[in-house]
């Protein structure tokens, strides 16, 4: 019916027809409450004064409007669990499913590492492409998309699958985005930021403020006015509101970089130590590895494993000097005395850094880690 409508309203309405159906299903009834008005302190007969209320076992809280009048919230003492919330769960997941079979299966797979993730919500992706003509790639694999937005009559042969369920549809289909920051969940560079009224978006959130948020941290606070309610009167309240703020709480940000990774992220051990106990850790954590097998292989694998230990060693100087220059590499492997220090990775380099290995084997195995 939604690819039949022929106005907005119809799209909408047949779009909150499945919404909602999939609301129900989700529908947290542990949150309802019993409100009992009470006007006097006692009992009178059968009806149960505000002080026998206030000592039931499922009280939650109580709203004073004035002296003769209390509500008094009370948690359900029986609660029937008829919520199909398999059936919500489901439709969660398979909705991720669709989306990483989509990044994965297809940007990932043809890009690679010419394309990065920026930002997700609950059914769409923001992914910086480097690429001379994106479109044409659509044009390739219209079997992905929904391009009914895009004009008809070009070259890459769209539009096409208007409105099929599980295509990706390009949300700026005239304009593309050149420019994007984004400081959290629902809050970044598109005109859009969770929570804050769109007047005061439109107005005093600019470019700017998300580049100076971004490049400089801190918490930027907007003034907005708003009509509140209390005890069911109603008041008009100006409220200082964080608008925008560097502490993306859902993620973990990578220290001196715009760059997160997800909670409980094997790599984000290495960022809460310092760079000196991570090299340490890597290098004893390679000699481990390797001093076993030198002591009991033939030469020509000696040689062979003497290779690999220079290689681990050279990009773990590349990720070290990522830290900058307040930290020497080679001035810490002298201090350590881990290894010998290697110049020209020649035949005379590869026995001293062998003999250097099996040197230092039994101190290795002891190390406090």
């Amino acid at each position: 019916m939604r690819n039949k409508a022929n106005n907005k309203f119809e799209k909408d309405f047949y779009k909150l027809m499945n919404n909602a159906v999939f609301g129900k299903t989700m529908e947290n009834i542990d949150s309802r409450r019993d409100i009992k008005l009470s006007t006097h302190w006692e009992n009178i007969g059968k009806k149960l004064g505000t002080s026998a209320l206030i000592a039931q076992p499922h009280f939650k809280t109580c709203s004073i409007f004035s002296e003769n009048l209390v509500a008094v919230h009370l948690g359900r003492r029986f609660i029937l669990y008829h919520k199909p919330i398999y059936i919500g769960f489901c439709i969660l997941e398979l909705s991720k499913t669709v989306l990483y079979r989509f990044y994965y299966d297809v940007i990932k797979k043809h890009y690679g590492d010419q394309e990065s993730l920026l930002y997700t919500d609950t059914d769409s992706l923001i992914i910086k492409v480097y690429t001379d003509n994106f479109y044409q790639f659509i044009g390739e694999n219209l079997t992905e998309f929904d391009t009914s937005n895009y004009k008809p009559g070009n070259k890459f042969n769209v539009p096409a699958n208007h409105s099929v369920l599980g295509k990706m549809k390009d949300e700026f289909p005239a304009d593309p985005i050149v420019c994007f920051y984004g400081t959290g969940a629902k809050a970044y560079y598109l005109k859009k930021a969770k929570g804050v009224k769109k007047s005061v978006i439109k107005k005093h959130i600019t470019a700017d403020d998300y580049n100076t948020i971004v490049e400089k941290g801190g918490v930027m606070l907007r003034k907005m006015s708003t009509f509140t309610t209390t005890l069911h009167d109603i008041y008009t309240e100006i409220k200082n509101k964080v608008a925008l703020s560097y502490k993306d709480d859902k993620r973990y940000i990578i220290p001196n970089t715009t760059k997160t990774l997800a909670w409980g992220h094997s790599d984000i051990q290495f960022y809460e130590t310092s760079p000196t106990q991570n090299l340490e850790y890597l290098l004893r954590l390679v000699f481990i590895e390797t001093a076993e097998y030198i002591g009991l292989a033939s030469m020509s694998s000696r040689r062979y494993v003497a290779r690999l230990v220079i290689f681990a060693l050279a990009i773990l100087k590349s990720s070290f000097d990522q830290f900058g220059n307040s930290l020497d590499f080679y001035k810490l492997l002298d201090s350590s005395k881990l290894v010998y220090k290697p110049g020209k990775f020649g035949r005379e380099e590869v026995f001293k850094l062998l003999t250097v290995t099996r040197r230092y084997r039994d101190k290795f195995e002891v190390c406090d880690f």
